[in-house]
């Protein structure tokens, strides 16, 4: 007589789920330890893509009619990529001028007596801290504003977030018959007229920004995971393509321009208004005769441009950044140096490519330099009647140089690109190899 257990056992076992349940394991599948040239290049040009997208920060753009907006705003962003994928050291170079026009705003308006009472923000307390904290005496009789003026709004100004419009504009042509205000310009009506300019708060400037915190954050640790994958690579002995090294000099100056222009809104639509009168724009026309220019209602309306040179002119502080930023992103190439490429010839280009693009910015300076030495020398030492001539000639030797230096540094760039693309079809095999910890390393890919 069979046992009632074993036919328990039995039927147990004749049960398909049962037999699928107890024939399962537990495993941890770990990630392949290799990598793709696909993997490469998507995990390269997605991370270079939000280098660029995430720290480029532009002005209010200029009111065009309908028609033409998604024309013009494809072709201005793709100008302005193809500027940063040549000269991505730019970045920051703008990054470092707007920050210092917006300081720059920030500690005169702070002077201003409307804001002697309004609640104090921790950036207005660092412009204000060598300020003096005399209050004119016209501002007395001036009504306190509700909100700090704080870097964001020095930001804002700087941007085109403030434009000027006639009273009587009706709804119909408000937004088509404005024209932008300068910092200056801001700064100036505050003093004389404060209670045209709209209150806003910092949070109501942001809330119209198109990129949050949470974007930036993202943004921050893409960048942060591919560099930190890169140093694991270094650390084991693992060979770096190009691409890569290009990559965290883009990264690199991604984070150099994310630090100035932390504070400023990325808003792409209209400017607010500030109705104007007779009065405001005769104070405007009045104290900007000696400074940026008369400001009228009736001229031609345009906007605060995304020119990088027309804003630079005769600013020092942005030409020393500027000779200064190409050798920092040319001296993050040198860690390919020794890297493998597909002919020595390419090898020896790379490397004086490298070179050139470290050493033109301060080729520049040294030529500008030498040659404003020169010619103070040379209107010392030569009488008047020889030195426009000698001045001439030496202006002109200086343009040939410097523009010599210019294209020499387009022309390495273009080849770096090139070179960059085409060693990835030449990686040596630990090329190919996945380092330790860096699948466990957060990315976009």
């Amino acid at each position: 007589m069979p046992s009632p257990i074993g036919t328990m056992s039995s039927s147990l076992s004749d049960n398909p789920l049962q037999s699928c349940l107890s024939s399962r394991k537990s495993l941890w599948a770990s990630a392949p330890q290799s990598r793709g040239t696909s993997n490469i290049l998507t995990i390269c040009l997605s991370t270079i893509f939000i280098c660029v997208w995430q720290a480029w920060h532009p002005n209010i753009p200029k009111r065009r009619p309908e028609h033409r907006v998604v024309l013009h705003d494809l072709l201005e962003g793709a100008i302005q990529f193809i500027v940063f994928l040549l000269c991505p050291e730019s970045l920051f170079v703008i990054a470092f001028e707007d920050f210092r026009q917006a300081y720059i705003l920030c500690n005169n308006v702070n002077r201003l007596g409307c804001f002697s009472s309004a609640p104090v923000s921790r950036h207005s307390r660092i412009c204000r801290k060598r300020l003096s904290r005399d209050v004119p005496e016209r501002s007395l009789s001036i009504p306190p504003r509700l909100h700090r003026w704080t870097l964001t709004h020095s930001f804002y100004a700087v941007m085109g977030g403030y434009a000027i419009a006639a009273d009587n504009a009706g709804a119909a042509e408000l937004f088509t018959s404005y024209q932008a205000l300068s910092g200056s310009e801001v700064q100036r009506i505050l003093q004389h007229s404060p209670s045209r300019v709209p209150e806003l708060s910092e949070e109501s400037i942001f809330a119209r920004s198109q990129r949050d915190a949470l974007s930036k954050a993202v943004a921050l640790l893409q960048i942060f995971s591919f560099c930190m994958t890169c140093i694991l690579r270094r650390a084991e002995g693992l060979s770096l393509s190009v691409l890569e090294v290009s990559t965290i000099g883009y990264a690199v100056c991604a984070i150099l321009a994310y630090l100035p222009w932390w504070k400023k809104p990325r808003i792409s639509t209209e400017p607010t208004l500030i109705k104007s009168n007779v009065e405001v724009t005769e104070d405007i026309n009045r104290d900007g005769a000696s400074g940026s220019g008369a400001l009228n209602i009736g001229g031609v309306v345009e906007l605060v441009p995304n020119a990088i040179l027309e804003k630079y002119r005769g600013e020092d502080f942005v030409w020393a950044v500027g000779f200064i930023s190409p050798s920092v992103y040319g001296l993050l190439h040198l860690l390919a140096w020794n890297d493998s490429f597909p002919t020595c010839i390419e090898h020896i280009l790379w490397r004086i490519s490298t070179v050139v693009v470290t050493a033109s910015g301060m080729a520049i300076f040294l030529t500008v330099f030498v040659g404003a030495a020169l010619e103070e020398w040379f209107r010392y030492m030569l009488d008047v009647d020889n030195v426009n001539w000698t001045a001439a000639m030496i202006r002109t030797l200086l343009h040939i140089l410097v523009y010599s230096i210019v294209l020499l540094y387009i022309l390495a760039r273009l080849y770096m690109i090139i070179e960059t693309f085409r060693q990835l079809l030449y990686l040596p095999p630990d090329a190919y190899q996945v380092a330790s910890w860096s699948y466990y390393l957060p990315h976009i890919s």
